[in-house]
């Protein structure tokens, strides 16, 4: 959640200082990494940047967030939380906007989470208590999806999983990848439990595998040590070659947050912007042609500004939270992905983080 203040404090304005001394440790701690990573590239967090300028050109429907604005099918998952200290919770939510409820997860705060492609277990970043004075241990957990048989899996035992805070599975369900002290992606073997590291040198976060789990789609800033240089949306292969920038660096700017179409043709994206530009969500062919922005706010100033792009399991529709200024709650937001127009599933009464989308769960 602390990344998500700094994303609210260029999208919106300055937010308010948390008073929780835990909190501003994290905060700090995010800070300095910001400042180091600003020195040779752009900065990059727990949720990752995403700015967004311009006008509001949303077409919104749906508004009541007391009734379900749909009949969408599949199963949300998302973190929420009240962005000002360490209570995080794990949620899931049906996709037409009912049935709104807790899974409980301990006194562990919560950073990332995602289902397993069979929803039988759910992959979380998270960190145990933490002494006074301390900042979080990152670590990765697999729970039950009733927050049952909650595991420790010891994918980065050393230091904890520092850096940009995520987690995705693997199609098959056998892997998982996540960023290794922000600096590369590494892919996890749930059946051996060895680590391996894919790409880095530069910094390399927001990986997502293919639907066909052959590709790796991932945020880059290169070089690392241009401090003009921003985010963009890069390929690789599963193994780590080939890697290819698909997003042009003259025209987006912090794109971030990649998610894969249905078919696997497509890429959206969140585009940070910069003063001047425009921002929002984005999508481009996976050769990088016909990038088109669907949606864009003013900078500094946006009322709301979305994040956490997630495809639709038919590919009809591209989910965000859409969040509200000066951290007083998100929204699930559905963005067509032809017209950009878009409407409110249902408001939440929390900050959220890490959206999921997936049919199938139990």
């Amino acid at each position: 959640m602390s990344d998500l203040r700094n994303l609210l404090d260029r999208a919106i304005g300055p937010v308010d200082p948390s008073p929780d001394r835990a909190l501003d440790l994290i905060v700090g701690r995010a800070a300095q990494r910001q400042r180091r990573r600003r020195v040779g590239a752009a900065a990059v967090g727990l949720a990752t940047s995403v700015v967004v300028l311009g006008l509001v050109i949303w077409a919104i429907a749906g508004r009541d967030g007391s009734r379900p604005a749909g009949p969408e099918e599949g199963t949300f998952m998302l973190i929420g939380g009240d962005g000002l200290t360490p209570d995080t919770r794990l949620y899931r939510m049906k996709a037409d906007g009912s049935d709104l409820r807790a899974i409980p997860t301990g006194d562990l705060f919560l950073m990332a989470a995602a289902p397993s492609p069979n929803g039988e277990r759910i992959a979380l970043m998270a960190s145990g208590p933490w002494p006074e004075g301390d900042g979080p241990n990152p670590q990765l957990f697999l729970v039950d999806p009733d927050g049952s048989d909650l595991e420790e899996i010891p994918a980065c035992p050393q230091d904890g999983c520092q850096g940009t805070i995520e987690v995705t599975w693997s199609p098959d369900g056998r892997s998982l990848l996540f960023p290794g002290n922000g600096a590369g992606v590494y892919v996890f073997d749930i059946g051996t439990g060895a680590s391996r590291r894919l790409s880095g040198g530069a910094l390399d976060y927001n990986a997502a595998f293919s639907p066909d789990g052959h590709r790796i789609a991932f945020a880059r800033t290169e070089p690392s040590l241009d401090p003009s240089s921003n985010a963009q949306i890069w390929v690789m292969d599963v193994d780590g070659t080939g890697a290819h920038q698909v997003t042009d660096d003259t025209t987006a700017h912090e794109a971030t947050q990649p998610a894969w179409s249905p078919d696997a043709t497509m890429i959206a994206y969140t585009e940070g912007g910069e003063p001047g530009g425009t921002a929002g969500v984005a999508v481009v062919n996976v050769d990088g042609s016909a990038t088109r922005q669907l949606t864009a706010c003013t900078f500094g100033s946006c009322d709301r500004f979305p994040t956490n792009p997630v495809w639709s399991p038919d590919g009809s529709a591209i989910a965000v939270l859409w969040q509200k200024a000066r951290l007083a709650g998100s929204a699930i937001a559905l963005v067509d992905p032809e017209t950009g127009d878009l409407r409110i599933v249902r408001e939440l009464p929390f900050l959220a983080s890490s959206l999921t989308w997936q049919v199938g769960m139990p």
